[in-house]
């Protein structure tokens, strides 16, 4: 999203930090709506990532930033829309997506193409939110 893949290095950690931007730009929307964006994210960047990774030549490509914003957003669903949430949110994500626990790596060797692409970011980011989930309970 934004060329924000073509960086250099970390082009992960970089699209986790445009969606985390653009979360952030955007209205506090309702679940409801939020929820209905990360569907259609994830449902256009299934295709979308196929065909990049086919454009590309390499499964994955670093390049393939969609899936970094619907983990991103799945990861801040039902947390309160404060710059400190959205930053632990972040950390949280970005440790989840790099370290990818069981059954995360193995969704993302199951599946290939853009389906593959996306899902480990969707795993990634239920995980985030969970830990945060507990987190904010523990907290309050």
């Amino acid at each position: 999203m934004g060329y924000t893949g073509y960086f250099p290095f970390a082009s992960g950690t970089v699209g986790t930090f445009a969606a985390m931007v653009v979360y952030w730009l955007l209205p506090d929307f309702s679940p409801l709506c939020r929820l209905f964006v990360i569907v259609l994210l994830f449902t256009a960047g299934v295709p979308a990532s196929s065909r990049a990774e086919s454009i590309y030549g390499v499964p994955d490509s670093g390049r393939i930033v969609l899936d970094e914003f619907v983990g991103y957003w799945i990861t801040m669903m039902f947390l309160p829309f404060t710059p400190a949430w959205l930053f632990a949110g972040f950390v949280v994500f970005r440790i989840f997506d790099v370290i990818k626990p069981s059954p995360v790596r193995e969704l993302e060797r199951k599946y290939s193409g853009g389906f593959g692409v996306m899902i480990d970011d969707v795993a990634a980011g239920i995980y985030s939110n969970l830990v945060l989930q507990i987190f904010r309970l523990v907290a309050t």
